[in-house]
């Protein structure tokens, strides 16, 4: 199971037996019942004790390991407009991402810092049923974001944005004092007011990737067109699956992990979905996604890229 939500949003749950059935809720009860009992497959776990050592779900050993980030860290005692909470993904795996971000902060004049002491968001290590381990991470970005002092904590990334905004509140009991949002509200905030003026043409077409975080978690469609639709010269197509009808890019990490296989499979059929548009620039808002495509156009060393939508705004400014 990917976990994305089809069947319990729009498919054979939904239409069947109602919405009330939450297909991605099962299946991680029954992950953590295999976790607990201690049956987890040996995979996983070595997955999972790694994320406990470096606080990271790619196992590298420090915050130092990533790549060179052009956003300051958070000063003691500093005030700050916004924090930027990377994740995993991002920080580790998608720097561009990152100063992308930093950019459109700069023009509008949003003070921006990140965490000298992130971990894990813990949402990766909850949905494989490491109930504990996750909530231990969740607790400690709660305890750092609170102590910042920061106005606002951005994310990139919705699954992150999700966990700190819905799951960890109604699960754990553990609440943000700056405002959560999405990297995605605050551009388009900022497009909205004027205070980010976009002037470069981008003479290029691209399809949008809807994540099933943000079009089925989160169930927004229009904030990435409302946002790409602002870049001056910039054509959108869309694939015949899009918005609430998105298909799943295989990037679970359970499945990458025991079902490889199955997440090719996926990553290949979204690639025919692309084709079918002529467009050869995928974008899309989630790290996981970028990710995971990304590593299906090199597997089937197909002529396409990915781009996260806030890159692509950037490249207009």
């Amino acid at each position: 199971c990917l976990s994305c939500g089809s069947c319990r949003d729009i498919r054979c749950v939904a239409e069947y037996l109602g919405p009330s059935v939450d297909t991605p809720a099962i299946v991680q009860a029954m992950r953590t019942d295999i976790v607990t009992s201690g049956k987890a497959p040996k995979e996983i776990e070595e997955i999972a004790q790694q994320a406990d050592k470096t606080h990271n779900i790619f196992g590298e050993e420090s915050q130092s390991e990533r790549p060179t980030l052009d956003v300051p860290e958070l000063q003691p005692a500093e005030k700050v407009d916004m924090l930027y909470f990377a994740g995993c993904a991002v920080g580790y795996k998608y720097p561009e991402l990152v100063a992308a971000v930093h950019k459109i902060a700069g023009h509008v004049g949003t003070s921006m810092r990140m965490l000298p002491n992130e971990w894990c968001c813990g949402m990766p290590l909850l949905r494989m049923g490491y109930r504990d381990l996750g909530e231990k991470m969740a607790r400690h970005n709660v305890d750092q974001i609170n102590l910042s002092g920061a106005g606002s904590v951005a994310f990139s990334c919705p699954t992150c944005y999700k966990a700190f905004a819905e799951t960890y509140p109604e699960d754990f009991g553990l609440h943000l004092k700056p405002q959560p949002r999405l990297v995605l509200e605050y551009v388009d905030a900022s497009l909205q007011s004027g205070r980010l003026g976009l002037q470069a043409q981008i003479d290029e077409a691209v399809t949008i990737h809807d994540s099933c975080s943000l079009a089925l978690a989160s169930k927004e469609v229009e904030l990435p067109r409302r946002v790409l639709a602002s870049v001056p010269g910039l054509r959108v197509t869309e694939m015949e699956r899009s918005g609430r009808e998105t298909r799943c890019c295989g990037g679970s990490l359970w499945v990458k992990t025991l079902f490889s296989d199955l997440t090719e499979a996926h990553g290949r059929r979204r690639l025919q979905d692309v084709a079918e548009t002529g467009s050869r620039t995928i974008t899309t808002v989630c790290p996981n996604c970028w990710r995971t495509l990304g590593e299906a156009i090199e597997l089937n060393q197909a002529d396409y890229h990915v781009r996260d939508v806030i890159e692509i705004v950037a490249s207009a400014i």
